[in-house]
C-alpha cells in the first residue's frame, strides 16, 4: 500500500492520508478492534521519467544512473511512506519501513543492478531473488521483534 499512489501525479498526501486511515478503520471493524496490524512502508522504486519524479517537489537524480538515463525516486513516495510512519504511531500499528530495508532512496537502482538482479527492469517490481531477500528480511525482523516482546514480558 503506498507505492502506486508515490508515482500518482493527482494524489495528493491529504487524501492518501483520508484512504489509509479509511482501511485501517475498516480492518478493525471487520477482524476485531484488537487484532494487531503490521503495516508495510511502500519500498523504494525508482523511474526515468522526471514528470512522475518530481511528483511532490524538486527530483534529484540517483547517484551511478545507469545506461545515459537517470533514475529517480518519485519524490511522493517518501512522502507517502512517512504518512504511513505517522499514522501507524497515531493508530497504534506496528511498521516496517521496507524501503530502510532495502538500503533507503535510490536502493532499487542497486537493487537491480545486483548479481542476480534482485528488481526488474522498471525499477518497481521485484525478481524471485529480490521477492525471497525481502521475504526473508521481513521474517527476520518480525521474529526478532517477537524474540524481544516474549522476553519483555517475563
Amino acid at each position: 500500500f503506498g507505492t502506486n499512489e508515490g508515482f500518482s501525479q493527482s494524489l495528493s498526501v491529504g487524501q492518501f492520508e483520508s484512504d489509509l486511515r479509511a482501511q485501517v478503520r475498516r480492518i478493525r471493524r471487520l477482524a476485531g478492534p484488537d487484532v494487531p496490524i503490521l503495516l508495510l512502508g511502500a519500498p523504494d522504486a525508482n523511474t526515468s521519467n522526471i514528470a512522475i519524479a518530481g511528483n511532490y517537489g524538486q527530483p534529484r537524480a540517483c547517484p551511478g544512473s545507469d545506461g545515459g538515463s537517470s533514475w529517480y525516486t518519485p519524490t511522493l513516495l517518501g512522502a507517502i511512506r512517512e504518512q504511513q510512519r505517522r499514522i501507524a504511531r497515531e493508530m497504534g500499528l506496528a511498521f516496517w519501513d521496507w524501503s530502510q530495508a532495502m538500503g533507503g532512496m535510490c536502493s532499487a537502482m542497486r537493487w537491480r543492478n545486483a548479481d542476480p538482479p534482485m528488481m526488474r527492469g522498471d525499477h518497481v517490481h521485484f525478481t524471485r531473488a529480490g521477492g525471497g531477500r525481502i521475504g526473508q528480511m521481513l521474517f527476520e525482523d518480525v521474529d526478532a521483534a517477537f524474540t524481544a516482546a516474549t522476553r519483555s514480558r517475563r
